[in-house]
């Protein structure tokens, strides 16, 4: 077994065989710093792409962690999507939805952990996934979930009558 496949850690590979390809929304802010650094030293992942502001466009990045590799960040989602398998968008609420709607037309499923969303911007992702598959949660910590999790049976338990 290599030692980065734990015991029943599933491979996150494609049909094909081959890495995933994943295109990162945010790559300069921490979270999207972080799953590049996580991406470029997995085997299972590849970097087809990473972008954040436009202004960010261009900027060649060296991506923290063991590999070294290095990542230019596109200016916008289209071209960052192009050879991506799906899109990972840990980027700022006001951009998020343009991100979503541009995975949408490439038909790319997306993951998106951006926070700050309104009930419009939740709304319009949502009928994102009349074409294609998205992954939405506010906070992807383990221990949040687990506590959104508790506090849906806890509020089953108690009833709409407890106060």
């Amino acid at each position: 077994m290599p030692s980065r496949q734990r015991r029943g850690h599933r491979k996150t590979t494609t049909r094909e065989g081959r890495a995933m390809r994943v295109c990162i929304a945010g790559a300069c802010g921490r979270m999207g710093a972080r799953l590049l650094a996580l991406a470029a030293d997995d085997e299972t992942l590849s970097i087809a792409g990473a972008f954040d502001a436009p202004q960010f466009g261009g900027k060649e990045i060296v991506i923290a962690g063991q590999s070294g590799q290095t990542v230019v960040l596109e200016a916008e989602v289209r071209p960052a999507l192009q050879q991506a398998d799906v899109l990972i968008d840990f980027s700022v609420a006001e951009a998020c939805v343009a991100h979503v709607a541009a995975a949408r037309e490439a038909r790319k499923p997306a993951v998106v952990g951006t926070t700050g969303l309104s009930e419009a911007d939740m709304a319009a992702i949502a009928e994102c996934t009349a074409d294609i598959a998205i992954v939405h949660a506010p906070n992807m910590s383990v221990g949040v979930n687990l506590l959104f999790k508790l506090a849906g049976e806890v509020a089953a338990v108690l009833g709409l009558d407890y106060n």
